[in-house]
């Protein structure tokens, strides 16, 4: 619980961090922020804010639950937006938004090799697999995966 004066400045601060967007978030632009989600320091503790939002309207999430945006706007810290869930409740969140790192192909920042090259590699029966690593720049055993369908499953010839 914060005394009085805490209270009244942290209000003034939730006030002074709010930018109204489309769609009625409210954007937290004052404070510092650890992967987009603002913060604050509280009792000697660092909270993310829209935790603490959620638990002056809503009452303190359930322990072990985190607080979750139905807008999926990390910064947003209306209270509307905001609801309890569980870790799974967060990745089923994060897979049906299609918020996944999980790329494939050359969409993976790793990636060395485009989709073309792969359906070259797949097709070039002349050159042994450490030629063709030589020539793309790669192991011999990823052109041998490559071949044998173990990765780049999702390109087809």
């Amino acid at each position: 619980m914060l005394a009085g004066g805490q209270e009244k400045e942290l209000k003034t601060q939730y006030e002074d961090c709010l930018y109204p967007q489309l769609g009625l978030c409210h954007i937290c632009i004052s404070h510092s922020k650890v992967s987009g989600y603002p913060r604050f320091v509280r009792e000697g503790k660092r909270q993310l804010i829209s935790r603490y939002i959620y638990g002056k309207h809503k009452g303190d999430p359930p322990k072990g639950m985190l607080v979750l945006h139905h807008c999926d706007n990390k910064s947003c810290i209306n209270p509307a937006h905001l609801y309890a869930g569980t870790y799974k409740d967060n990745t089923a969140d994060m897979l049906r938004r299609n918020r996944t790192n999980n790329r494939k192909g050359e969409k993976n920042n790793n990636a060395k090799l485009t989709e073309s090259d792969v359906k070259e590699i797949r097709s070039d029966n002349k050159h042994s697999q450490r030629m063709l690593g030589r020539m793309y720049g790669v192991e011999k055993s990823t052109i041998a995966s490559i071949k044998n369908d173990k990765t780049w499953k999702h390109i087809i010839n």
